[in-house]
């Protein structure tokens, strides 16, 4: 038999050939008339041995990694891969700004910058998940950012590293109070935060316009006046991290909630892709209203 559940089966035959009743033994004839009338014996057939397949039901259950679900391994490694070829691409961009001057620069920034923008929309509205074209997102939003930091950088020295630091403090700050369980994300806050988002997208580029039409001297625009002697841009700042903080947390409760879920490992692409897509985000409104607090002084 080819099954070895029951490679250990045996089968009994008379001489002629036909399946054995209960109490016959191989190599005796009918029983003599004085035993007639007793009751023959059962024979004594071993067990089944169903040893491999006990092993296997009291063994632990498969992993969602064995399984070819999503983890926070998983989620966490493709991360890590995402912004390692962000920052290569960075380093790369700022290696072209070095040697080659600021022409050329210029031109791959605002190319990866496009670049980025279209396939930041092709990952968000496209139904099944690329890996490949998030990680070439990843590529144009690490060029696209090393050219804006070297801007920015040129302008105020010193705030990249200061962008640097809020951001991950941020990070850091909005894990832990995702993981103390103090702050979950809800439709309210989802809601909140979406227009907190849109709200200072019109501002700056209403900002733009106003600057480029000449209705506005100040070169930052709104963002670099003061109400009350508050500078805007401290205030936006402060908004800014607190979207940061709710965008993060949404974030971190996409990734749990997959992962409770059972979803396939494909999903962890998505998963880190929003993730980058929050980072880059706080980063880059960060550099920009710390620009500006610096350009005051």
């Amino acid at each position: 038999m080819s099954n070895p559940v029951f490679s250990n089966m045996t089968e009994l035959k008379t001489p002629a050939g036909y399946p054995t009743m209960p109490g016959y033994t191989p190599g005796q004839g009918t029983q003599s008339r004085s035993n007639a009338g007793t009751m023959p014996q059962p024979q004594v057939v071993p067990p089944v041995q169903y040893d491999p397949l006990e092993s296997q039901y009291a063994g632990p259950a498969a992993t969602n990694s064995e399984m070819g679900r999503v983890t926070y391994d998983s989620v966490l490694m493709k991360s890590l891969f995402l912004f390692a070829l962000a920052i290569a691409a960075g380093v790369g961009e700022w290696l072209l700004f070095s040697w080659s001057g600021q022409n050329i620069a210029t031109t791959v920034g605002f190319g990866a910058t496009f670049a980025g923008f279209i396939l930041a929309m092709i990952n968000i509205f496209k139904k099944s998940i690329s890996p490949t074209l998030i990680s070439l997102y990843a590529i144009c939003e690490g060029a696209s950012l090393a050219f804006f930091s070297m801007l920015f950088e040129t302008m105020v020295p010193g705030v990249v590293f200061q962008a640097v630091i809020a951001s991950l403090i941020v990070f850091a700050v909005s894990l832990g109070l995702f993981a103390s369980g103090k702050v979950r994300n809800s439709t309210r806050l989802a809601k909140f935060t979406l227009m907190g988002v849109l709200s200072l997208l019109l501002l700056q580029v209403a900002d733009f316009f106003l600057v480029r039409f000449g209705v506005i001297n100040n070169p930052w625009g709104l963002e670099g006046g003061t109400i009350f002697g508050i500078p805007v841009a401290g205030l936006l700042a402060l908004l800014v991290v607190f979207l940061g903080v709710s965008s993060l947390i949404g974030d971190f409760d996409s990734i749990k909630l997959a992962v409770e879920r059972g979803l396939p490992d494909v999903v962890g692409w998505k998963l880190a892709f929003g993730l980058m897509v929050t980072l880059v985000w706080l980063y880059t409104q960060l550099l920009r209203y710390l620009a500006i607090l610096n350009d005051r002084n």
